[in-house]
């Protein structure tokens, strides 16, 4: 498993249903996402988040997906993820890794500070961000920019880094020119009329960002 691409971030906010929920992400698999977070803040029970998270998994082993949990190690657990991602205010990794064991840890940095810290921490990965505005959240974090995102990776040491936030087609050349390898998507793919053809645009266009980054 590896933290590149295209890095699809969803819950069901946008869809009126479970059915339609899953649905819209098939249709991202099919457009070539191979890595998937499931965003489920307060919309369900336990159970309800169990029994999507499973129904979750079972589409993103059909298709080859790398599955992240938000939020959640011990769903992430029970229903055979291949990791979860935490927020700065959630449970310290320590504890997350207590309960997830080897299991792929992500967290998330909105900061400088934060990052640094992060980066000292046994995590997998770090997403960083919003690197540009974005309002996907009902409070927003502040705008970090391609600066804060180029100083991070400078002290990644080989530390995969995840740009997230407010990231489209007409900003996507500008992040691949930083090097990061991997980009978190929302609004981009889950708000258009096609997703599994803006998927296919993203994956298209961000391979071809990057490989003209590295040769340079």
């Amino acid at each position: 498993m590896s933290i590149e691409g295209v890095y699809l971030v969803a819950g069901l906010r946008f869809h009126r249903s479970i059915p339609s929920f899953l649905e819209a992400i098939e249709q991202a698999f099919l457009g070539g996402i191979r890595l998937f977070q499931l965003r489920v803040k307060d919309d369900l029970s336990d159970k309800e988040h169990l029994e999507l998270s499973l129904r979750v998994r079972q589409l993103t082993q059909q298709y080859q997906v790398t599955y992240i949990l938000n939020d959640r190690p011990d769903l992430a657990v029970q229903s055979k993820a291949d990791g979860v991602h935490l927020g700065p205010d959630d449970m310290s990794v320590q504890e997350a890794r207590s309960i997830a064991g080897d299991m792929m840890i992500g967290k998330s940095s909105h900061s400088y500070s934060q990052a640094l810290e992060a980066l000292k921490e046994d995590i997998n990965y770090l997403s960083v961000g919003p690197v540009f505005e974005t309002d996907c959240k009902e409070v927003p974090d502040p705008v970090v920019g391609i600066d804060l995102l180029n100083k991070v990776l400078a002290h990644a040491q080989g530390l995969p880094i995840v740009a997230i936030g407010g990231i489209q087609k007409d900003n996507l050349q500008q992040v691949a020119q930083t090097g990061v390898h991997c980009f978190g998507l929302i609004r981009g793919i889950m708000q258009t009329d096609n997703i599994r053809e803006e998927a296919e645009k993203y994956v298209h266009e961000f391979s071809k960002y990057l490989s003209t980054a590295n040769q340079k």
